[in-house]
């Protein structure tokens, strides 16, 4: 079942990566964007260092400030402020371009994906449209292509920002004590193992969230639709409890999807 469940995921998102391909440019940008991103979160480790040798009137910090400004007229005071300022510049900047661009391909997903879909349900049989719930297959166009498509985004948007941070960091590592960088990479394997049983829980509580915005929508629509019939029988009681179950589970699911 597992298996099953992992070959049916890879296939999902590989064909959402076929979506992608028109907006690889701006996926380009992106992963420019975090790289930027993830070059100052060393540059941050590396400043951290030199402001604590300067504290500590080490001569490390003076040695940087003296090879940069030979002349002696700055002195770290006013250079390690300066260096700090541009990390946080060069830090937003990237930012900026990795979120921005990464929102581009994800809204340009979803405008495909809605379209697409819409396209194949005006064709459907009649049958089969009177078979589905008519409020999941408006929330399947409104809100489960939205979830998906955010989902594969933010996980391409964690997996380079973080990838290529931790690559910085244990690159700066290495250099200053390779016996410590041993340590964070015999415990990767079992971070490994916790974050793929909490991804299974993600996929566990997304499919719930998605199926209860599909009740919502349902019981919205048929409330709103057919308000005369609902009055005319006493019903209103009914559909306010009708709704309130539904949204309550989707509150509840949306809670675990935190939690975990």
């Amino acid at each position: 079942m597992t298996a099953k469940t992992n070959t049916s995921s890879w296939a999902t998102y590989k064909r959402l990566l076929g979506y992608a391909l028109p907006y690889k440019t701006f996926f380009i940008l992106s992963m420019i964007g975090f790289a930027i991103f993830a070059a100052t979160q060393a540059a941050f480790a590396v400043l951290m260092e030199l402001l604590l040798n300067a504290l500590d009137n080490t001569p490390t910090s003076n040695a940087v400030v003296d090879w940069f400004y030979p002349d002696g007229q700055v002195t770290w005071r006013i250079a390690l402020p300066m260096f700090a300022i541009f990390i946080f510049v060069i830090r937003g900047i990237g930012s900026f371009l990795g979120s921005f661009f990464i929102e581009r391909v994800s809204q340009g997903l979803i405008h495909d994906l809605r379209v697409d879909l819409f396209n194949k349900i005006t064709v459907l049989k009649a049958g089969v449209l009177d078979a589905e719930n008519s409020g999941h297959t408006v929330s399947k166009i409104t809100f489960n292509t939205q979830q998906v498509t955010n989902a594969a985004t933010n996980a391409v948007k964690v997996l380079i920002r973080e990838g290529f941070t931790v690559i910085g960091l244990l690159g700066y590592l290495v250099l200053k004590n390779w016996q410590l960088t041993l340590v964070f990479l015999i415990i990767g394997p079992l971070l490994a193992l916790i974050i793929n049983a909490v991804s299974k829980l993600f996929r566990r509580y997304s499919q719930r969230i998605q199926q209860s915005a599909g009740d919502i929508t349902h019981v919205t629509t048929e409330s709103v639709q057919g308000f005369k019939v609902v009055r005319a029988f006493g019903g209103i009681d009914r559909e306010r409890e009708r709704f309130r179950v539904a949204s309550n589970y989707n509150a509840i699911q949306n809670l675990k999807l935190a939690f975990s």
